[in-house]
């Protein structure tokens, strides 16, 4: 079968459209990058408030994943101020989770925090 002049301009054209409008997202277009570490870290479980662990390392420069899971019976968050600044949600319920995804700033010590309840934090140590 003859393609007719310009059909493969007017598809690549269409594509184009289609992302641009919604209709094809564009995550499935383009394959997301996949964090070279994972870390996870989790809420003390019942009524306390702590992170644990309350200490996680990285290395500088790096794309890494945190899972915060939830174990405790009240919602939390975790919350990275500035420089990072990455959060979860900021209502994770009991027994659930959620992930942030970020690169790692230069070497130093980072806190995180839960911003729902007052001196519950941790440290990201990245070396």
């Amino acid at each position: 079968m003859t393609q007719l002049p310009g059909a493969r301009l007017l598809a690549t054209f269409a594509l184009v459209v289609a992302l641009a409008c919604g209709c094809v997202r564009a995550d499935m277009a383009t394959p997301a990058a996949t964090p070279a570490l994972e870390l996870t870290v989790g809420s003390a479980g019942g009524d306390a408030l702590e992170f644990l662990p309350d200490v996680v390392s990285a290395p500088a420069g790096l794309d890494i994943r945190i899972t915060f899971r939830n174990e405790s019976s009240q919602p939390h968050n975790l919350t990275f101020p500035a420089p990072i600044s990455a959060a979860s949600m900021t209502i994770v319920e009991a027994g659930m989770s959620d992930a942030i995804d970020l690169r790692t700033p230069a070497p130093g010590s980072y806190p995180f925090v839960c911003t729902i309840h007052v001196g519950m934090s941790g440290t990201l140590t990245v070396s």
